[in-house]
């Protein structure tokens, strides 16, 4: 486990997110795996591990030391997770890779989104993946989402998908503009639903968060609200008000609160008991997300926008 920050331990510590909302509790709290070692460059960090879980897990301070021990089989695992910041991905997962492209098991990273800072630099790391035993999966996190897997479900019933919309703000933790982590996960559904021509992408300003998703077709529409909680299904059917006009029905509404981490692992450990032959969200949807952001999602005019109002 690299990187002990928020997503990797810390958002594990908030009272009001869904737990476990950590990369290092989904871990620990998964009865299939063993969490064998951790690393973090921050001193305070490490110790708060150490606070939290204790010295039988060792706590490394140098990620190069770690993979030389996973290259060498001192340390044998099956799982390498990068919950690190995202300009340190690309440095990590070449690193990482070289290390592990001798491995004669089935071995899987699972990096945090977005895989690198920008489509290039992704490909570079595409390109370095050349034993088949390695596996690079990235945590865009809906990929793992029950209510957003049954709306893919049913976007097939809703006859030809004739518009979609999104509107969302940037994340509240973050105190600048950070267009490719708040907009990665829009641009993976995107690709997933195959909508990118028909979506408008409405990226608001407003001093609250909303994330709203709306999918119109000749047949129906679907909604994803409540912060991905909650799915609405509406269904074409004659008008009761009006003579001659169709109007929507709403047939099914289902709210599921989950973590998806929890998903992502226990879909992990399946795959590496050979009970599933490939993975969630593998490094090929990952390429074709940050190629939908950079063609479709991101703003240039949105980023200037916020840096004059400021």
């Amino acid at each position: 486990m690299i990187g002990l920050g928020r997503i990797g331990m810390q958002y594990g510590f908030d009272s009001k997110r869904k737990q476990p909302a950590s990369h290092t509790a989904a871990i620990i709290d998964n009865p299939n795996l063993t969490l064998k070692a951790v690393c973090d460059v921050n001193e305070k960090t490490r110790y708060l591990f150490t606070e939290e879980h204790g010295n039988d897990i060792p706590v490394y301070d140098d990620y190069s030391k770690l993979f030389k021990e996973i290259q060498s089989e001192q340390l044998i695992c099956d799982l390498i997770v990068i919950a690190t910041p995202d300009f340190t991905h690309e440095k990590l997962l070449k690193s990482l890779l070289e290390n592990v492209k001798n491995v004669k098991k089935p071995t899987v990273i699972f990096c945090e989104k977005p895989l690198t800072e920008n489509l290039a630099s992704a490909k570079k790391i595409q390109q370095m993946m050349n034993n088949s035993n390695v596996k690079i999966i990235v945590n865009h996190t809906r990929r793992w989402s029950s209510v957003w897997k049954e709306a893919y479900t049913l976007s097939k019933n809703i006859g030809v998908i004739q518009e979609a919309a999104f509107y969302f703000s940037t994340s509240p933790e973050n105190k600048q503009v950070e267009q490719l982590r708040d907009g990665i996960h829009i641009a993976d559904i995107l690709s997933w639903f195959n909508i990118t021509s028909q979506t408008k992408i409405n990226r608001l300003n407003t001093k609250y968060f909303t994330y709203d998703f709306y999918l119109w077709g000749s047949l129906g529409k679907i909604e994803i609200v409540n912060f991905g909680e909650t799915l609405n299904f509406y269904k074409l059917k004659k008008s009761s008000r009006f003579e001659n006009f169709n109007e929507l029905e709403l047939i099914l509404t289902k709210t599921i609160e989950e973590s998806t981490l929890v998903n992502a692992y226990d879909e992990i450990v399946t795959f590496l008991n050979n009970d599933i032959e490939c993975l969630t969200n593998e490094i090929n949807d990952a390429i074709m997300a940050h190629d939908v952001f950079e063609k479709y999602v991101y703003n240039k005019k949105f980023e200037k926008s916020l840096e004059e109002s400021s």
